[in-house]
């Protein structure tokens, strides 16, 4: 859906009050809600989310250089922690959004998934916590 990617709100929610599926894969973003979440447009992640987008955090290819650093934002983190999403999920990897977080030296965003109560004691496939990440 271009027009999450491009942060067109009101395109967004007619094509999604018309029928377009919020979890249609496909793009160089796989879904809305990832282009949406790449580009930080916090409403548009939310229309997608309550039209039924999957906010399945190890979709979001956390290791992805591209993709990871905006899903971050405590901003779209708490939307999406609204709408279900489980912070402490590992993707492939065995990563979380907070060993990412601390490998990009995010501060905001270590310190708002802390203050959610992420585990910082998950190991990821190569034993390291999100500390040894930092």
């Amino acid at each position: 859906m271009v027009s999450a990617l491009l942060g067109y709100e009101r395109i967004t929610r007619i094509l999604l009050q018309n029928g377009a599926a919020a979890n249609t894969r496909g793009g160089i973003y796989d879904t809305a809600l990832q282009a949406a979440c790449r580009h930080g447009h916090v409403k548009i992640v939310q229309l997608l989310l309550d039209h039924g987008a999957d906010g399945d955090m190890r979709r979001f290819r956390c290791t992805d250089a591209k993709s990871a650093p905006r899903i971050a934002w405590p901003s779209i983190l708490s939307v999406m922690l609204e709408a279900g999403a489980d912070m402490n999920e590992q993707d492939s990897d065995g990563n979380t959004i907070l060993h990412l977080a601390a490998k990009r030296n995010m501060t905001d965003g270590v310190k708002f998934l802390l203050q959610q109560g992420a585990d910082i004691n998950i190991r990821n496939n190569e034993l390291n916590t999100p500390l040894m990440m930092a």
